[in-house]
């Protein structure tokens, strides 16, 4: 990394003769820098700022994986591949740490460039005649993305044996969840496109869908591999084979299965009960229609099909195995080990001891009972995955409704929200939710415990805001954690802690006030229900709406809350904050509508009335909802943040079995919620001003996997800003050229513009009080060779798009 200029008097010793190496002009002359105007707390700002400049970069480029490339250090790609990476050089030095510090900590042939640049040498000359020093430099500051196997013509299939064992990994909810859009798509939507290509307005025009959801249907159906997308011209077009054959064959209009199929969806929404006409429903159909697809030529077809039926009759036979009507944990923890079948029918205990059979759970007693086998016990808790989903039954039993007649059902309707939520089994959703966050939430734990770990009492938060607060569970968790956990705990008489819930459901609140209130524990215990509190939880609750933090800082106020004296979390809760369309638009042609079109490339999300969100507006959208956030914690103890990402449609299908994106995806963006990309949601954040207290800290999942799905960190409020460079910075980019370089080795105008004109999604600027004091240069080059042999005035020429390859070319500051 070459270009990272600061005063020289807080430069690192570099060794004997380093400064020599200077053109003969004194430092203090050679650029404003030295005599700058900026006092020294402004200049420590600004060289953080730098700092994260770079980091974010990094942050960018580490928690997730873009058509399919692995991110490492190209000083270590040919030792290992390292999917978490991390700069351990920046990331674990103090906030005065130097970017010219962690060149030294390198050594000094990592410095080789700049002293190189500082000596008068010709970067026009073939970078290799420097006897590999500028190469060297570049393993310093390249990051290498190594390419995983892929074929376009991704086959589930491969992974069907893998599976079986776990009740088919994801595959059986994706099937269910998939199953009314596969429906219509067979009946009518796939014709047109099996004649050629064409966008989702051309097939929404020719059948009489509506695009909004209809896009939705597409997406899915190449995330499937039934259909090919073609992001740059945004066209779709059939994959023709035995695939989309089968598909047709089994659910087209004609068939008796898909009759059956989608009567199970308008009159078997779960939970129900067995022995139930809902449960007959899904068993008759199984009885008589499955032998129709079991022998399908098409493995993974199979297996979806398999998931519409079973995956109702599953969500239902665990729920009340363990939870009431109104969602009531009966404490029966070890409930799914021995289920008892015995109201049933014989024939129908017989069908459902063959299902579970083949499903590796286990087998029914001739008392009716399901006798659970050591691997079946931990394949049936998977089915706890299957609640959030089949919470949204409603919506997809209305989805031809929603196709073709009512795009904003269950959404547009001027109605009270505790009253008419039609579109999703509010009670098993928050069932579900609060069966898979725990293990998230104990991992959100570090993140506060970090900031209470310390006996400074007097700088620790007294109030802790968890906007979205549900049941007020986190809270009670954080609590909870706090009081055993810490220092804080121990004096918690002399520096008490109050925790605050805000939500915008009054039902939420109340639910939130009577669990961390007193009367909880003799509520619980009257229940038998073990985990009940065994101490009164200080608490406030205040009604707030997520996308009016401005609002909550004027409740929190009245309720004599200091926002000084805070630390908010929330989970899940930003990607499902109400629709505000942005107040500035996103200009056409600039580099960042260049980058939400790239990241959102595939991406569907829907308004109210159910049009579909261009990438740009969504984009625009987060911004502005972070920067509404980012005023509202400055001065406060920051945001703990849990955070749900969307994947793109390649990743999506290369980790179909693995991960539980594509059927979120489809219910979550029916029912108008808002995930992007994990590397949009880092950068919106940071054109925010937010982020990371520590790059080292964020936390993805799966921890060990090649995508983001979620991401699990702690943000605080900057006093700058990063963004993408535009072409308008080109006259200040100039003057930043001219303060880091002497005159004869600056890059001139032209060359800037092409840097900008060639990667304008690479390069990123970082603005304090609104001026532009730092910037970053990147881009792709397709071989290590190119880097060797590019040379720097004209790096621009080796840029390869898609690449897998990103030199740091050079970060500059004033």
């Amino acid at each position: 990394m070459n270009g990272i200029d600061c005063c020289r008097d807080r430069l690192p010793d570099l060794g004997s003769g380093y400064w020599e190496t200077l053109p003969s002009q004194p430092p203090s002359s050679r650029a404003p820098y030295a005599t700058s105007n900026f006092d020294p707390q402004t200049m420590s700002v600004m060289s953080s700022s730098a700092l994260a400049l770079a980091a974010l970069a990094v942050h960018i480029l580490r928690y997730v994986e873009l058509a399919g490339f692995v991110w490492a250090p190209l000083d270590t790609v040919l030792l290992m591949q390292r999917r978490r990476m991390i700069w351990t050089e920046i990331t674990e030095s103090s906030p005065q740490f130097e970017p010219a510090t962690h060149m030294h900590k390198m050594g000094r042939k990592s410095a080789s460039l700049d002293a190189a640049v500082a000596a008068g040498i010709d970067l026009n000359q073939n970078a290799s005649s420097h006897s590999g020093r500028l190469v060297r430099n570049f393993s310093a500051s390249a990051w290498l993305l190594n390419k995983w196997k892929d074929s376009s013509r991704y086959m589930l299939g491969k992974n069907i044996t893998r599976a079986c064992n776990a009740l088919l990994r994801f595959l059986l909810i994706h099937g269910w969840t998939a199953g009314p859009l596969l429906l219509e798509f067979a009946a009518k939507l796939a014709a047109p496109l099996c004649r050629g290509s064409l966008t989702a307005a051309q097939v929404a025009a020719e059948t009489g869908a509506k695009e909004g959801p209809l896009a939705i249907v597409l997406r899915t159906c190449s995330a499937l591999g039934y259909l090919d997308f073609d992001p740059s011209a945004g066209t779709y077009s059939a994959v023709q084979g035995s695939e989309l054959d089968e598909l047709l064959r089994c659910l087209g209009p004609d068939s008796e299965a898909s009759k059956a199929l989608s009567r199970i969806y308008t009159e078997a929404c779960p939970p129900f009960k067995l022995p139930s006409e809902q449960a007959t429903v899904c068993l008759d159909a199984w009885r008589q229609h499955r032998p129709s697809w079991k022998n399908s030529k098409s493995k993974v077809l199979a297996i979806l099909m398999d998931g519409m039926v079973l995956a109702p009759l599953l969500t239902s036979i665990t729920y009340f195995a363990r939870w009431d009507e109104q969602g009531l944990d009966l404490g029966k923890d070890k409930a799914l080990e021995r289920l008892d079948f015995s109201k049933l029918d014989a024939s129908s205990q017989v069908l459902l001891g063959e299902i579970f059979e083949e499903l590796g759970v286990g087998s029914i007693t001739a008392q009716g009972t399901l006798s659970v086998s050591s691997k079946g016990s931990l394949a049936i808790q998977r089915v706890y995955s299957y609640y959030v989903p089949t919470s949204y039954s409603p919506l997809l039993a209305r989805f031809r409704q929603v196709l073709y007649e009512e795009p904003g059902w269950g959404f547009t309707e001027d109605m009270d929200e505790d009253e008419g939520e039609i579109h999703v089994e509010r009670t098993l959703n928050v069932v579900g939710s609060g069966a898979q966050h725990q293990t998230l939430f104990k991992d959100l734990m570090r993140h506060v415990h970090e900031v209470f770990a310390g006996e400074n009492f007097e700088a620790q938060p007294e109030f802790v805001v968890d906007t979205g607060c549900g049941d007020g569970h986190l809270l009670q968790h954080i609590y909870e954690h706090v009081k055993n956990h810490t220092p804080r705990g121990k004096v918690l008489d002399k520096h008490p802690l109050t925790m605050v819930g805000v939500d915008f459901n009054e039902k939420s609140r109340i639910a939130t006030a009577c669990n961390l209130g007193k009367h909880a524990k003799l509520a619980r215990l009257s229940t038998m229900v073990s985990g009940s509190l065994l101490y009164d939880v200080p608490h406030k609750v205040i009604a707030g709406d997520i996308g009016k933090p401005s609002g909550i800082m004027a409740a929190l106020k009245r309720k004599k809350v200091d926002p000084n004296k805070s630390l908010h979390v929330r989970s899940f809760l930003d990607h499902d904050r109400p629709y505000i369309a942005p107040k500035n638009q996103l200009e056409e042609g600039s580099a960042v509508a260049a980058f939400a079109k790239a990241q959102m490339a595939d991406f569907v999300h829907l308004n109210k009335e159910g049009e579909p969100i261009p990438a740009t507006e969504l984009f625009a959208s987060l911004v502005e909802h972070m920067a509404r956030w980012g005023d509202a914690l400055e001065g406060s103890f920051g945001l703990c943040m849990l955070e749900v990402m969307q994947l793109d449609v390649p990743t999506t299908k290369r980790f179909m079995n693995d991960c539980v994106s594509f059927h979120f995806d489809i219910v979550q963006c029916l029912s108008r919620q808002y995930m992007i990309s994990a590397v949009a949601f880092a950068m919106g954040g940071a054109m925010a001003g937010l982020f990371p207290t520590d790059f080292k800290s964020v936390q993805n999942y799966p921890e060990q996997g090649k995508y983001c799905r979620m991401m699990n960190q702690h943000l605080v409020r900057r006093p700058y800003k990063i963004r993408l460079a535009e072409l308008a910075d080109l006259p200040t980019l100039e003057k930043l050229e001219a303060k880091a370089w002497a005159q004869n080795l600056c890059a001139a105008g032209d060359v800037l513009r092409k840097r900008l004109e060639t990667s304008p999604t690479s390069n990123l600027v970082c603005e304090l009080n609104g001026e532009v004091v730092a910037v970053l240069y990147m881009q792709r080059v397709s071989t290590l060779d190119a880097v060797e042999s590019e040379k720097f005035m004209q790096i621009s020429d080796s840029h390869a798009p898609g690449a897998n390859i990103l030199p740091f070319h050079s970060i500059k500051m004033t």
